[in-house]
């Protein structure tokens, strides 16, 4: 009915969906539930460390494009974050943040000693953000074949392209398609 519904059921889903995805996760690294500023836990630090690049992502994606990052749809401008990015970039949240991080316990790539206690939480050390920024750039730099466009893309490919549909649909909302994994 209106957008404080609509982030409450977003906030719902997100419950439930973290509560089932963190079933995959190593018993050494118990999640909980999605916490930020500052993240409770290993888990938690990965999270919010990939989300933090994907938002500067499609924060340059809006900038070169000539969108204002001030004016998304979904998200309020807080905590010297603007609304627009993190709306562009909560299509990729699973097929990028949340499928990474389970990647990186479950393979054991991260590991305890790649984690520091900070500020009442946890932040990933130095070898730790080293680690997870090579693996996000080989994520985001391969190429797959995209059934949604028809041809082969990469992940960071399609933050540029979302900003550019974006902006396409602000003349033409029923054009705007988000991205879609396969």
């Amino acid at each position: 009915a209106d957008l404080a519904s609509l982030r409450g059921h977003e906030g719902t889903a997100a419950a439930v969906f973290y509560q089932a995805w963190s079933r995959f996760l190593p018993a050494e690294f118990p999640f909980g539930q999605r916490s930020t500023r500052p993240p409770a836990n290993p888990v938690n630090a990965c999270l919010s460390y990939l989300s933090a690049l994907v938002y500067g992502e499609m924060l340059t994606a809006c900038t070169v494009r000539g969108l204002d990052p001030a004016l998304g749809c979904l998200h309020h401008s807080e905590d010297g974050r603007w609304s627009l990015p993190l709306d562009l970039m909560e299509p990729f949240r699973p097929a990028l943040i949340e499928a990474l991080t389970l990647r990186l316990f479950s393979h054991r790539i991260l590991q305890q000693r790649h984690f520091e206690p900070h500020d009442r939480g946890v932040w990933l050390a130095l070898d730790g953000r080293r680690t997870l920024i090579q693996h996000y750039e080989q994520r985001v730099q391969r190429e797959f074949f995209s059934e949604h466009t028809g041809c082969r893309t990469t992940l960071r490919q399609q933050f540029q392209k979302t900003a550019v549909q974006f902006k396409l649909a602000v003349g033409q909302p029923a054009t705007y398609a988000p991205f879609r994994i396969n």
